[in-house]
């Protein structure tokens, strides 16, 4: 028998793979392209300053960031559609509900005819709040998705660090300098105008990846009590 919402994890595995693909991407770009830093000593009316110098992202890391997305979403959407079937429901047109808020829950679980996968399927998409004031980075994805085929996901790179200075005290006075070598700490994020705005890139990906699991997990007593009573299962298309 085939394993309950196989087909949704291998879409998992595959956004595993792009997120792999996307640290790799990242770290040969920075080991290709390190940033640079520049000190200038402080005077008697200018204090010490450091510029720092970081070349933008690869432009095919846009790319892979949808496919992870993409992919974590249509593991929600191919679970909907087994639940639907479990339920001995028609499979037509089924998706996994998404809606701006509670109150537009009901008629995004008739829409995206989720309803067809039965009273408890229902309920328990309810627990879950899959909108914008309730579970806010499981709508995030839906968001992202849709954001994903309109305009490329290009990340920002921000400074979580400087490079390092060190004191050196050898003539008798304080002198700042620059520790040779030192490099400053680039962290990739999502850009301004998309749902986690500022958030860490690779971090942030993990969690959708994690959360995505965990929702499988949680309807998965749900599709096996389907599947354990087929006869009781009859809903109407």
């Amino acid at each position: 028998m085939t394993e309950i919402f196989a087909a949704s994890r291998l879409k998992e595995a595959r956004a595993q793979k792009h997120i792999d693909e996307l640290v790799a991407a990242i770290d040969a770009h920075a080991a290709a392209h390190p940033p640079e830093s520049e000190f200038t000593a402080a005077t008697e009316t200018e204090i010490a300053r450091i510029a720092v110098r970081v070349r933008g992202p690869p432009p095919e890391i846009g790319p892979i960031i949808g496919d992870v997305i993409h992919n974590l979403r249509a593991a929600l959407d191919l679970m909907a559609v087994e639940l639907v079937g479990l339920n001995g429901g028609n499979t037509n047109n089924v998706y996994f509900p998404f809606c701006n808020s509670a109150g537009d829950l009901g008629a995004a679980i008739k829409h995206r005819n989720f309803d067809r996968a039965g009273d408890a399927a229902a309920k328990l998409l309810t627990e879950l709040k899959p909108y914008r004031d309730g579970n806010v980075e499981l709508r995030a994805l839906h968001d992202l998705d849709i954001q994903d085929k309109h305009h490329t996901l290009i990340p920002t790179a921000q400074l979580a660090t400087t490079s390092q200075v060190t004191v050196d005290m050898s003539s008798g006075k304080p002198v700042i300098k620059l520790v040779e070598g030192s490099l400053p700490d680039v962290r990739y994020c999502f850009p301004a105008d998309s749902a986690f705005e500022g958030s860490e890139l690779i971090p942030t990906l993990n969690g959708l990846l994690k959360s995505t699991d965990e929702v499988l997990a949680m309807f998965e007593s749900v599709g096996k009590q389907s599947s354990a009573e087929p006869a009781l299962n009859h809903t109407a298309p």
